[in-house]
């Protein structure tokens, strides 16, 4: 995934996803996001309805992507990790 989805998530906003590869590995349906099943435009206009109609949820989850991003995929955590991978390969 180019990162877009990220972006969208660090702007505290639901997200909604189709379920291709390096998006349904980011999102945990109905926890930080929605997923849609790709090609299935019915199913993107009821994940769509399902965030207006519970505004309350899709706020929710927006908030647990924002913290996923921070958490997760911040540059600092991509820093750490991937010294922590270089630490390991150097006892090698």
């Amino acid at each position: 995934q180019s990162a877009v989805l990220l972006m969208a998530m660090s702007y505290k906003k639901p997200v909604i996803v189709s379920d291709i590869p390096g998006m349904k590995e980011i999102i945990d349906h109905g926890r930080n996001g929605t997923i849609f099943k790709s090609g299935d435009s019915n199913a993107l206009s009821n994940a769509i309805k399902s965030n207006i109609s519970n505004p309350e949820k899709a706020e929710k989850m927006a908030a647990e992507a924002y913290t996923d991003v921070i958490d997760k995929y911040s540059w600092k955590e991509a820093g750490r990790m991937t010294l922590s991978i270089y630490t390991e390969l150097a006892k090698k």
